[in-house]
């Protein structure tokens, strides 16, 4: 309800005094006061008589309405400007205060500078998108019809795009920032201003969101998740801004959108609930991106082996086995953290839980239908996946170990089919790690034929050896060639050469034997600290350090307390008590059965 009172020039001093002399009258006069007042949702008008107190103290909420307006309150008068990205935690509170109470000349730098957030402020602006809105859906899609913002109804359904690609011409609004921007707050009642403000702070932190997930990969998942209910709050008035903050976080979104794209239930009478639309929604974004497809999804991904790793740890969560054949191929990839990935999240498909079929009644021609199986499971794809690699790598593994039905006559589970995925899994890994294994020992063969002709290719050979993951499987020999080579640089006088090398070769016996690459690392050390042009502050520290690796002991400290010599000599004397006991006790058994025997025969 809103309403009006037109008050000519001196109606204010007018009324006032009408005010002064009804408290001066002794009488209760009564005066007729015609008030316009509009409803917004009729749009009628209508008028009311009140008494003259009930007039006076209308007319004095009046005049303080109207002074209080024409007062600089504290938050306008307050500095609002922000000059730059929001890094701690108050300057992202100014910022916020800002979108929500700046003047609208001010809002264009506020919005340029919140959306450049930096991760650090992660947690405010959080709180920021989860705070509950005050207003009803109805009030913000008011203002979001001036602009063209496309607001979903109950079901989902965009109205406004539906038009505009069925050829209506409809605003539609592609840009919820720029528009509120450029929207003059005057057009909009007063009424509807908080509104304004709370879309665009709100807009305004799920795009410094986006930004924030981009720049921290580790927080990528955090902003998934958060952008994913901002979604659905208020049934969904921001779905459309949270879609396109999607398209600007990119691919770090991709793998906590698979995690999150996994249905909960596939029970038609629940599909409403809001876990199900927002895996739906998951599922959607990842479409709308152009990343549902595993091999698309990883494409990208190549240039970043961290995030591709992690999505393909979230392929074997989800179970989703249209990635099988992705899988299959990257678990002979030469980075080591890929192919363990990959392996890792087929193993998964091969020993999830039991995979249920879907039946659908399908129509076939000459009117029958039929109610077979009408999709593979996840381990059918992984199944066929397997067979296609194994063909190539070891059809001998296929022959070995032929097919077979997973039930048996009675209908129980026969163990030993169901887990045929399993072993032919562990026998393409071992095709794989062969193949591995020979081409390493061939560079290695090869490099010592070349470390006396050419010891620069026989180098590279070794380094080329690294760079396709295969020193995993011949570390050791592979360290004592580098340090072999790392005794001849040190024998010509290439010291700085000899160290770098015998830090490789330390490297890749960190693992199995720590004695030998502490050794190596501090010979690596005297060999810099004897390096020409070092200041002797760096020389004395190199120095200690390799003093401090000679000193470090020979085996890694123990997880448990180690067990007393005397206490593991009287567990052994006692132990050998007790078999001699043992011992003899069989023989007297032994005996006396025997004798036993002897007697019933006598007898």
């Amino acid at each position: 309800m809103g309403a009006t009172i037109f008050l000519r020039a001196q109606r204010p001093l007018r009324l006032l005094a009408l005010f002064m002399l009804s408290t001066a009258c002794e009488s209760s006069p009564e005066v007729e006061v015609r008030l316009r007042v509009d409803d917004i949702e009729r749009g009628t008008q209508y008028g009311a008589t009140v008494s003259l107190e009930e007039g006076a103290e209308r007319i004095s909420a009046i005049l303080r309405d109207r002074e209080a307006a024409s007062a600089p309150s504290p938050a306008s008068a307050a500095p609002t400007m922000v000059t730059s990205p929001p890094t701690t935690t108050p300057a992202l509170r100014r910022a916020l205060a800002a979108a929500e109470r700046a003047p609208q000349e001010e809002l264009p730098g506020v919005a340029r500078n919140l959306v450049l957030a930096a991760p650090d402020v992660w947690p405010g602006l959080l709180a920021s998108i989860e705070a509950p809105l005050p207003h009803s859906k109805r009030n913000y899609k008011a203002v979001l019809d001036v602009i063209g913002g496309d607001v979903p109804n109950r079901y989902g359904h965009f109205a406004r795009t539906w038009k505009r690609r069925h050829g209506y011409s409809v605003k539609l609004s592609t840009d919820w920032v720029a528009d509120l921007l450029a929207l003059p707050e005057a057009q909009l009642t007063r009424t509807l201003r908080p509104m304004y403000r709370d879309l665009l702070r709100v807009s305004l932190s799920l795009h410094a969101a986006a930004h924030i997930g981009r720049a921290d990969h580790d927080l990528a998942p955090a902003v998934v998740d958060a952008l994913i209910a901002a979604a659905y709050a208020k049934d969904g008035v921001f779905r459309d801004e949270v879609s396109r903050a999607f398209d600007e976080l990119g691919d770090p979104a991709i793998p906590q959108l698979v995690r999150r794209s996994r249905l909960p239930t596939d029970d038609p009478a629940r599909a409403f609930e809001v876990g199900v639309r927002q895996a739906k929604y998951a599922r959607f974004v990842l479409d709308r991106m152009d990343r549902w497809i595993p091999s698309r999804a990883a494409s990208p991904l190549r240039a970043e082996p961290a995030l591709l790793a992690d999505l393909l740890r979230a392929y074997g969560e989800v179970l989703n086995g249209e990635a099988a054949l992705l899988l299959v191929d990257l678990s002979d990839d030469d980075t080591p953290a890929l192919r363990e990935a990959a392996r890792d999240a087929f193993r998964a498909l091969v020993t999830g839980r039991a995979a249920t079929r879907k039946r659908r009644n399908l129509r076939l021609l000459g009117g029958r239908s039929s109610s077979e199986r009408a999709e593979l499971t996840y381990r059918g794809h992984a199944m066929n996946a397997l067979v296609s690699a194994l063909e190539r790598v070891a059809p001998d593994a296929l022959e070995a170990d032929p097919p077979c039905p997973d039930r048996r006559e009675d209908g129980t589970l026969d163990l030993l089919c169901t887990q045929r995925p399993l072993r032919l899994f562990g026998a393409l890994l071992h095709a794989y790690d062969a193949r591995r294994v020979a081409r390493a020992e061939q560079l290695l063969a090869e490099s010592d034929a070349l470390r006396d002709v050419d010891p620069a290719r026989a180098l590279a050979k070794l380094d080329g050896l690294v760079s396709v993951g295969a020193h995993l499987y011949v570390a050791e020999p592979l360290a004592e060639r580098f340090a072999q080579i790392a005794r001849q640089r040190e024998q010509d006088g290439r010291r700085a050469e000899s160290a770098e090398l015998l830090r490789k070769a330390a490297f890749f016996l960190h693992a199995t034997h720590p004695e030998r690459a502490e050794e190596l690392r501090a010979r690596a050390l005297r060999h810099e600290a004897s390096l020409p042009g070092l200041q002797p502050e760096g020389r004395a520290m190199l120095e200690r350090a390799a003093a401090t690796a000679d000193d470090a002991p020979d085996d890694t400290p123990p997880v448990r307390p180690p067990i007393d010599a005397g206490q593991i000599r009287a567990t052994h004397t006692w132990g050998m008590t007790a078999l001699l006991l043992l011992g003899l006790l069989t023989l007297a058994g032994g005996r006396m059965t025997a004798r036993d025997d002897a007697d019933r025969a006598r007898a």
